[in-house]
């Protein structure tokens, strides 16, 4: 049986911070897209103008969808209740709770050949329900497979699994 008496989180993504990093990048190219539009505009490229219309527009698409990362986590942690994943912002990730009797496998699943080789990671449920660990933008420094290897040591049931 586990005991566990308190919460062990395992990583945790400070959104804010990484969302500000983004809004900076995506400011340089909106600045980059306007100077380019006012350009074609005086220049009188109708082509030209009309890609730079469609760059801008996409720019400021994708300002409004950063600036919401103004606060928030991501975050994988364990208790006596088995493995959480909290998210808030589900762009980034979704979350999701498993009980400790229901976690099966903890799946490494191999994507692509060669040099391009990418993993996905999946915690899967007895009923066969998996759940996908995809934490796209924050993952800069997350291991994965050190979460994988955490867990299993807290529930010897789980067993990890190579797709």
């Amino acid at each position: 049986m586990v005991v566990m008496s308190k919460r062990k989180i395992l990583y945790t993504a400070n959104l804010q911070r990484i969302g500000k990093l983004f809004r900076i990048g995506a400011l340089a190219l909106f600045l980059a897209g306007i100077i380019g539009f006012v350009w074609c505009f005086y220049y009188g490229n109708i082509l030209v103008f009309v890609v730079a219309g469609i760059f801008v527009f996409g720019m400021c698409w994708e300002l409004v969808q950063i600036s919401k990362w103004r606060r928030g986590v991501y975050e994988i942690y364990i208790d006596s209740m088995g493995l959480h994943v909290h998210s808030d912002e589900p762009h980034v990730g979704k979350s999701f709770s498993v009980a400790a009797m229901n976690l099966h496998h903890l799946i490494r699943k191999r994507m692509g050949n060669g040099e391009d080789i990418e993993h996905e990671f999946y915690v899967e449920e007895k009923n066969g329900e998996r759940h996908k660990l995809s934490p796209k933008l924050a993952n800069y420094d997350l291991s994965v497979m050190d979460i994988f290897e955490e867990i299993a040591s807290e529930f010897p049931s789980v067993k990890i699994v190579e797709e």
